[in-house]
């Protein structure tokens, strides 16, 4: 059995009866033999097709109707209700279909298409209800138009559509965040739609709940009388600027031009980003990808992607490819990528890579050690064909196990060098010195000095190191290496020339 249940919802069946005819025209059809299915239309001025074909057993228990679909209650078409409900029916399955109504129509005629109906055997049963109680006026907000988002500062205009049973005066209230706020009086005509424009302002951004509501003395249906709307109230917009050189241009034109501006550290980046509003603009001063987690640049990237964060992105001697932006996640951000478009001046890149014991701890077979063979190995695919590459092994004593040297396959030799057996305590003070002499005499542009580790090593004097580095003007990059590396000396370490610390801490990296 195919049944429709064509449901009257217009303003004159009032708030109650069609929740009570559903409740009693579901439970009936509910009975029906295995296999039956149901529509629903629901209908006031127009018609809306809530459910179709659905199975009759999902009625069982189910006390409120589907309602979905906004309906205009401001007025009742039967005929075309009963068009609709019609081409639900296929003609070949046993069809039953319900009208629930007051009868009383304001458009349209059903009685022609009723007879026609019947003359097709099509049974058309109805639930007559009586006209709601005409003791008092039903005053009702039909519809409500508001903007969804508006800008900080401008006033706007909520338009409702109130319409009543009866001739006479009627307040409309707005309520803030449940505050009174506004009353505004107009004259109601009976069973005529009126438009009410209520204008609005904004002193502070943010989502705003507003109430609108219309009292009519005598009032039968409270149930009619009250519509709500939330309007997202655009604020200044927050920029949050990031940085490690304090009293930067761009920072102070932002500052003098009035913007809303926020001066960070990048340390504080995490903590910062789940805080930001919307919408807010994102500025990477000179920040290399070291500086901050991974976790805080997926954080940024999906804040970017999915809430509309702006970001700007400036360049300098810690950013872009002095940065290790090529293949983060950051660059995943970016319209550019970070690998240079023409030659670069050659270079010589010493890996002074921490092989004691702490370096072999791990769990579920991922060793900071493991993870230092894969950062060295990336490293090594990016070098160029007349950079110069090598390794020096360290724990207490320091192991050159590549010379630095001028290599066709810088990785494949890495492999070939490479000694998977991490033991020993950790001095990092010396394996420095003996890389600061090979990189002192190199003859190349840049000199490059990638210390891998964990950071748990014992205290040392670095004043030589330091020295050394200043002399021959050495890059010291740091990779981290595990979850909590300790930072202190890797942080004086790349404090030097253009150094850089970066934080490793799983394989992805």
């Amino acid at each position: 059995m195919n049944t429709v249940i064509v449901l009257d919802e217009s303003l004159s069946m009032g708030a109650n009866r069609p929740a009570s005819a559903w409740q009693l025209t579901a439970t009936a059809i509910a009975g029906l033999p295995p296999g039956s299915r149901y529509s629903l239309v629901r209908f006031g001025a127009e018609p809306v097709l809530e459910a179709a074909g659905r199975p009759t057993t999902e009625l069982t228990g189910q006390p409120t109707r589907p309602r979905k679909t906004v309906l205009d209650a401001t007025g009742t078409n039967i005929e075309a209700a009963l068009k609709l409900a019609g081409r639900q029916l296929d003609g070949d399955t046993p069809a039953l279909m319900v009208l629930v109504t007051d009868g009383g129509e304001t458009g349209g005629d059903a009685t022609a298409l009723l007879t026609r109906f019947q003359a097709m055997g099509l049974p058309v049963p109805y639930l007559l209800l009586d006209a709601p109680d005409a003791s008092g006026p039903d005053a009702a907000i039909n519809t409500l138009d508001a903007p969804s988002q508006v800008p900080f500062g401008a006033e706007i205009t909520v338009v409702l559509n109130v319409s009543s049973t009866r001739d006479g005066p009627a307040d409309i209230q707005v309520r803030r965040a449940s505050e009174p706020a506004i009353t505004l009086g107009v004259d109601l005509v009976k069973d005529q739609v009126s438009r009410v424009r209520v204008p609005l302002g904004f002193d502070s951004p943010g989502f705003q709940e507003l109430e609108f509501s219309v009292s009519m003395p005598g009032d039968i249906n409270p149930a009619n009388d009250r519509r709500h709307a939330i309007v997202n109230v655009e604020g200044p917009t927050t920029v949050v600027y990031f940085t490690t050189r304090p009293g930067t241009a761009f920072a102070e034109s932002l500052l003098a031009g009035g913007w809303n501006l926020n001066l960070v550290r990048p340390e504080h980046f995490p903590q910062i980003l789940p805080l930001l509003p919307s919408p807010a603009t994102v500025v990477l001063d000179d920040v290399a990808t070291g500086d901050l987690p991974e976790t805080a640049w997926m954080a940024l990237t999906e804040s970017v992607r999915s809430r509309g964060t702006g970001l700007i992105v400036l360049g300098g001697q810690r950013s872009f490819g002095a940065g290790a932006y090529l293949g983060s996640t950051l660059e995943s951000a970016l319209p550019v990528t970070s690998e240079a478009g023409a030659p670069m001046s050659r270079a010589a890149v010493l890996f002074v890579v921490d092989k004691s014991g702490s370096m072999g701890r791990g769990a579920r077979g991922v060793t900071p050690f493991g993870l230092a063979k894969t950062a060295v190995l990336a490293a090594t695919r990016l070098l160029g064909e007349h950079d110069l590459s090598g390794i020096i092994a360290f724990d207490i004593d320091p192991q050159t196990w590549l010379p630095l040297a001028d290599r066709d396959d810088p990785p494949a030799a890495v492999m070939d060098a490479w000694q998977d057996a991490p033991s020993g305590g950790t001095r990092i003070a010396p394996a420095l010195l003996a890389a600061a002499e090979q990189l002192g005499g190199a003859r190349v542009d840049q000199r490059l000095l990638v210390l891998v580790t964990d950071g748990f090593a014992v205290e040392d004097d670095y004043s030589e190191v330091l020295a050394k580095i200043d002399d021959a003007e050495i890059d010291v990059i740091a990779l981290a290496i595990g979850d909590e590396p300790a930072l202190d000396v890797l942080k004086e370490l790349t404090s030097r020339n253009d150094g850089l610390l970066l934080r490793v801490s799983d394989v992805a990296m």
